[in-house]
């Protein structure tokens, strides 16, 4: 959607418009559902989370002034509602953090090149890349995967965290540091609980 496009729905939601909310639900759901999904690692209580965001999104719409993107409004809403929700539940939500091994796989090998072998070692290198992913704290995490399995730049993530350009790439920096010390190591370290 283009942006002087998304900003007309996003004017007429905040009117009062269910038909704009319902473009823009509809332009999101998946957004959302993949932060959701990242955090919690469960199908169901991701789709329960979408709601609850949307929900809430719905009620405080008048709240978006534009000065960011839609997207990231929507990324920090989003991320408020999982914090204070595990927060408060954490024993009923998994806080994991999954990499989807198939789309690693198959953005790493177009269909035409892929063979048994190399699917299989691109598979196993995923699942060393999730467990080290793991060792890292949320906010690390995070920032990685964002700016290097989603391709985000370090202003778009420094906004969506609240945080300075130069933080988000210190950030990023740092938990590459630890991420190649991770995936150096002969055995991974078991992760501190």
């Amino acid at each position: 959607m283009k942006t002087t496009e998304e900003r007309k729905i996003i004017k007429e939601a905040q009117r009062g418009s269910t038909a704009a909310f319902a473009l823009l639900y509809k332009q999101h759901k998946a957004f959302v559902y993949n932060i959701c999904f990242r955090e919690l690692n469960n199908h169901e209580d991701a789709e329960d989370f979408v709601h609850d965001v949307f929900l809430r999104v719905f009620r405080c719409i008048w709240q978006f002034r534009g000065e960011s993107s839609f997207t990231t409004w929507l990324y920090r809403t989003t991320s408020t509602i999982l914090t204070n929700s595990l927060r408060t539940n954490v024993s009923r939500y998994r806080r994991k953090m999954t990499i989807d091994i198939e789309a690693v796989i198959h953005r790493l090998v177009s269909p035409d090149q892929a063979n048994p072998e190399k699917c299989l070692e691109l598979a196993e290198r995923a699942q060393i890349l999730h467990k080290a992913l793991l060792l890292l704290t949320p906010k690390i995490r995070e920032t990685i995967i964002l700016h290097y399995l989603e391709g985000h730049q370090n202003e778009d993530i420094a906004r969506r965290f609240g945080i300075t350009d130069r933080a988000a790439r210190c950030r990023s920096e740092r938990g590459m540091v630890k991420l190649r010390k991770f995936l150096r190591a002969p055995k991974l370290p078991r992760r501190a609980s």
